[in-house]
C-alpha cells in the first residue's frame, strides 16, 4: 500500500477526535535494542512525553507505545507516513492510533461485596464514563471506563488496596484491546466503496448505524485511505472494551466464517483478528492468565450462541 495512507477514525464520542491522551502504538521486527533509534526517529515530529516497549526476544515481532507532550503531532505522523514507516533498512514499523487505557476490569470479587458499595468506590475515584455490572455481563466481572488516566490510575491502585480487606482478593487488571478481543477486521470493495461515499450511502457513519443497529455499540471505527483520501478496501471497528463488547464481536462473525452485511450497496466482510485466533500468541496468552480461575473465557465460547442485542 502507498506511503501517506492513514486512517478515518469515528468515534462514537466526538471528543475522542481531540483526545489529549491520544498515542501512537508501533509493531514490527525489532526487539529493545532499538529503542534509541526509533525513539529519534519520532523525536522530529514533537517532544515525546513517553515511550514504552514491550519485551521481546531476539528475532521476535516487538510493539510499543508513545505519546507526545502535545497529542497534534500524532496526527503529523499519519499524515506524513500514514499507517507503515520505514525507520532504517532494517526497521519497518506498522501504525496505529492509540490512547491511553482508561478501562478496568475487576473479576474474583468478593460475595459479601454489594452493587452499591462498589459503585460508591468507583464513583469516588474519578469520573466514570460507563460500567457494566457482573450481572449485565459474564456474572463474576466488572468493567469500568473513567473520563482519564490519572482517575483511572488511581482507581486500580486504592481497589487493589480495597481487595485485601476481603478473605479473597479480587483481581484488578486494564481492560483494553491488548487484553479483549473487542474489535473486528472489515473489508470491502474499495471502488465502489468510494463511488458509494460520494452518494454518501457508504462512510464511517454509515457503517457505524449498521453495526449499532445489528449488533452493539461501537466505540469506533478506523477505515485505512490513501495519500488522496480515499478508502483503500479494510478497516476495524471497536466495540466497548467489556463483556459486551466481546459477545458482539462473536456474534457479528459467525461461528464458522466470515460474515456479511451490507452498508448501502456495499458489501462488507467482517472477521475476527487474526492474533484473537492464535491460542499461542503473546495476547492469547496474557488472556488466559488474567482469567485463570473465572468462567471468563468459557462462557464467552458456550454463551455465544444465546446472545442477543440489548434493547
Amino acid at each position: 500500500m502507498s506511503q501517506g495512507s492513514s486512517f478515518n477514525l469515528w468515534s462514537a464520542n466526538r471528543e475522542d477526535d481531540e483526545d489529549p491522551e491520544v498515542g501512537i502504538k508501533f509493531m514490527g521486527d525489532f526487539n529493545a535494542n532499538a529503542y534509541d533509534k526509533i525513539r529519534n526517529f519520532f523525536s522530529k515530529f514533537g517532544e515525546i512525553d513517553e515511550i514504552n516497549f514491550k519485551d521481546s526476544k531476539v528475532e521476535e515481532m516487538g510493539s510499543g507505545y508513545l505519546y507526545f507532550k502535545n497529542s497534534e503531532n500524532v496526527n503529523k505522523v499519519f499524515e506524513q507516513y500514514g499507517y507503515r514507516v520505514k525507520v532504517d533498512k532494517e526497521t519497518i514499523l506498522t501504525l496505529e492510533k492509540t490512547h491511553k487505557n482508561r478501562s478496568l476490569a475487576m473479576t474474583c470479587i468478593d460475595s459479601s461485596v454489594s452493587s452499591e458499595f462498589l459503585f460508591d468506590k468507583l464513583k469516588s475515584y474519578g469520573t466514570i464514563k460507563n460500567i457494566e455490572y457482573p450481572e449485565d455481563g459474564d456474572k463474576e466481572t466488572v468493567f469500568v471506563e473513567y473520563a482519564n488516566r490519572k482517575d483511572a490510575e488511581s482507581a486500580k491502585d486504592k481497589l487493589e488496596e480495597l481487595s485485601k480487606h476481603y478473605l479473597q482478593p479480587w483481581r484488578v487488571m486494564w481492560a483494553d484491546d491488548s487484553l479483549l478481543n473487542c474489535s473486528v477486521f472489515i473489508s470491502f470493495d474499495k471502488h465502489q466503496a468510494n463511488q458509494e461515499r460520494i452518494n454518501r450511502t457508504f462512510n464511517e457513519n454509515k457503517i457505524a448505524e449498521e453495526f449499532n443497529l445489528r449488533f452493539r455499540k461501537v466505540r469506533k471505527i478506523e477505515l485505512k485511505i490513501d495519500n488522496q483520501g480515499r478508502y483503500i478496501d479494510n478497516g476495524i471497528v471497536y466495540f466497548e472494551n467489556n463483556y459486551s463488547g466481546e459477545l458482539a464481536v462473536i456474534h457479528c462473525c459467525g461461528r464458522q466464517q466470515p460474515n456479511e452485511i451490507l452498508v448501502g450497496k456495499v458489501k462488507v466482510k467482517i472477521e475476527r483478528r487474526k492474533d484473537e485466533l492464535n491460542e499461542k500468541s503473546d495476547k492469547s496468552k496474557e488472556r488466559a492468565n488474567k482469567f485463570r480461575g473465572t468462567n471468563h473465557l468459557d462462557l464467552l465460547e458456550y454463551n455465544s450462541p444465546s446472545f442477543s442485542k440489548h434493547q
